[in-house]
């Protein structure tokens, strides 16, 4: 397996985790920051959101705040 290297691009790369604050989410965020990411972090509720800024995240959104955003899979 190769070792984690940046990428060649000369863009800023962005990657969306979202449920952010999970085991994998919050190790998403860490290594994208890490790595120069701009991360923008979904989840619930405010308690988390703070907790994904304080990680690393860029941008975070509490999904609670949008009505139409749907409430069940």
């Amino acid at each position: 397996m190769a070792p984690l290297a940046r990428p060649a691009a000369t863009r800023v790369p962005s990657i969306i985790v979202h449920g952010g604050a999970g085991g994998i989410g919050t190790t998403a965020i860490q290594l994208g920051a890490a790595f120069g990411a701009k991360v923008l972090a979904i989840d619930s509720p405010a308690s988390r959101c703070a907790a994904l800024a304080k990680l690393g995240a860029d941008r975070v959104i509490d999904f609670h705040l949008f009505e139409e955003w749907p409430s069940e899979r």
